[in-house]
């Protein structure tokens, strides 16, 4: 299996009493895209839309990812066949569907594989973190403050996640070297999560327009954060 063999964040961790972990990153700003959950439980970690309905979930002792289409109640393993098959429609259509539910503008950040520090923040959300401006390849579109992983409850775990869909990406690329940059939109989390550490936000902000950031609300629980 392709994806997932080198992830390397240690010991899969439970919950209070085997319960599920609920994380809830918030959209903030009107250009925003709108919230998105996810749900930590001993065996998989799932990512839900705002309706809070799973699009992807990645299988922790397998390391296997599945992508969900809500809107056919289809689910596919992600597997050297199922990436072939979807470079073969990329190919055709020309776009990513990784980041499917984001707004376009946060696009920017589709090409930022890299990142220099900024100083620290003078109120770190949630935990300490370290910021990072995000550079893509016309310049600088945002920022984001990571922690690491085993700082919060479930960081372990979403990691393992996020980083499963920036494999997928690397993969899909290699099969289509002749694409361009601006052809590979990736969600803000993923891109974020490159930088090797647990994104609590996400900022993009470019010249002339709108600054729009995501945020993980609150602390990870046991229950939906209303």
């Amino acid at each position: 299996m392709l994806l997932g063999c080198c992830l390397g964040l240690g010991v899969i961790t439970t919950s209070p009493a085997g319960a599920a972990w609920h994380l809830t990153y918030e959209a903030v700003g009107d250009d925003a895209p709108r919230h998105t959950y996810f749900v930590v439980r001993p065996d998989a970690v799932e990512w839900l839309d705002e309706q809070r309905r799973t699009l992807w979930r990645f299988e922790r002792r397998s390391r296997v990812l599945v992508r969900f289409d809500p809107s056919q109640d289809s689910r596919e393993t992600i597997d050297d066949t199922a990436i072939a098959a979807i470079a073969d429609g990329l190919a055709r259509a020309g776009v990513l569907g990784l980041g499917r539910g984001f707004a376009r503008p946060w696009a920017a950040l589709e090409a930022a594989d890299r990142w220099t520090p900024l100083p620290a923040p003078a109120a770190a959300p949630i935990a300490a973190c370290r910021r990072l401006a995000l550079h893509a390849a016309t310049g600088p579109v945002g920022e984001t403050c990571i922690a690491e992983p085993d700082t919060l409850p479930s960081g372990l775990a979403l990691m393992q996640l996020l980083l499963a869909l920036s494999d997928l990406a690397d993969a899909l690329r290699r099969r289509l070297p002749d694409a361009m940059p601006a052809d590979w939109p990736l969600h803000p989390l993923v891109v974020a999560a490159r930088t090797g550490g647990l994104p609590l936000s996400v900022i993009e902000h470019l010249p002339g327009e709108r600054r729009r950031e995501w945020r993980l609300a609150g602390r990870p629980s046991t229950d939906f954060m209303r």
